[in-house]
């Protein structure tokens, strides 16, 4: 380069498993943010700031550095992957850069590539600080579980005896948290087992209801589950011990 900062010949490098390379074209002038020339890159694996529901990083987060720096052109980056790395449920993915003190992030613009069991994406970028593939999967919230037991008596008043639980309405909302449309199939566990299911497609921010209802229910204490909400339920008989002697 010049005593300016200027690269006299174009600057590659990849890693050593040619998964991931960093490009800087010639007549690229490399500044750090006091105006100094930069003579150094430093390329380092990174930990992913935390991130939003509905996104998981695909393979390493990579930390291009050191510091903030300025670009007369901007380099070209791009991060592999293999097909084995994607979670199952993947609807999109993108290259991101991480910004501020990483909690938020932009989209970087980029074209894919793929060969056999590999994927590249590569976009450009005006400045250095953590990137890494982010892919979009479905994430979902459930909420508000409410049992309502059916309830069959003798006698309305007064309650001579009275059967609660029998039968039983269990409701609960599922609210779509992600960024695409995507579908939920929702489990009802009793006492640690599935009975029944039901799945709803849902837009992004929309909130759905899941409706079971469960029959012939033994007396006793049951733990009633969908998602990740659970709540306890008593199905019970009951006599009128004291209507009984005063009758007698």
């Amino acid at each position: 380069m010049t005593t300016s900062g200027r690269l006299l010949e174009s600057l590659s490098a990849t890693s050593a498993d040619g998964l991931n390379e960093l490009e800087i074209a010639t007549g690229t002038t490399i500044l750090d943010s006091e105006g100094e020339v930069v003579e150094l890159l430093e390329v380092s694996d990174a930990t992913a700031p935390s991130l939003p529901a509905g996104t998981a990083v695909v393979g390493q987060a990579f930390d291009f550095g050191p510091g903030i720096m300025t670009f007369s052109k901007p380099v070209e980056i791009t991060l592999g992957y293999t097909v084995t790395d994607l979670p199952d449920d993947t609807i999109a993915l993108n290259m991101v850069h991480f910004t501020g003190d990483g909690s938020s992030y932009e989209i970087v613009e980029t074209e894919d590539s793929q060969i056999a069991e590999l994927g590249f994406l590569t976009g450009q970028a005006d400045g250095f600080s953590i990137y890494a593939i982010l892919a979009d999967i479905p994430a979902f919230e459930v909420s508000d579980l409410v049992i309502d037991p059916s309830r069959h008596e003798v006698w309305g008043f007064p309650t001579f005896t009275a059967r609660e639980g029998e039968e039983a309405l269990i409701t609960a909302d599922v609210t779509n948290t992600g960024n695409y449309e995507a579908t939920y199939t929702a489990n009802l566990m009793v006492n640690g087992e599935t009975v029944d299911s039901q799945t709803v497609a849902l837009a992004p921010d929309q909130t759905g209801q899941v409706e079971f209802t469960i029959s012939d229910i033994d007396t006793g204490d049951y733990e009633i589950a969908v998602g990740d909400q659970s709540t306890d339920f008593e199905s019970f008989f009951w006599i009128n011990w004291l209507l009984i002697g005063i009758i007698i």
